[in-house]
């Protein structure tokens, strides 16, 4: 049975980059296979915002937060991994190998 959690993630991106753009695509596949939509994502250009950077201890991009449930926690990078992407953010998953 899945879990009935929502989650709340912001992606930090940095323009219109090759790994901004793939990370958007995988958490949009991540979002709709393994949370069935059950989430908000929310995305920050920093190139736009670059204050939000430094207030949010932002030191590479793309990073993913998860902001609920608690704990917040992070993953770097363009999230291609989905397997590592999940167990980052502690979401329950069956991949089949």
């Amino acid at each position: 049975m899945m879990s009935e959690t929502t989650y709340d993630l912001c992606l930090y991106i940095a323009g219109n980059s090759i790994a901004s753009d793939q990370a958007f695509k995988n958490i949009k596949y991540i979002s709709s296979t393994f949370l069935q939509d059950r989430c908000e994502i929310t995305v920050v250009d920093l190139c736009e915002s670059p204050s939000l950077a430094r207030k949010h201890h932002i030191i590479a991009i793309p990073t993913l937060e998860r902001l609920m449930p608690l704990p917040v926690c992070r993953v770097v990078g363009d999230l291609s991994m989905t397997e590592k992407v999940l167990a980052g953010l502690g979401i329950p998953h069956e991949i089949a190998t």
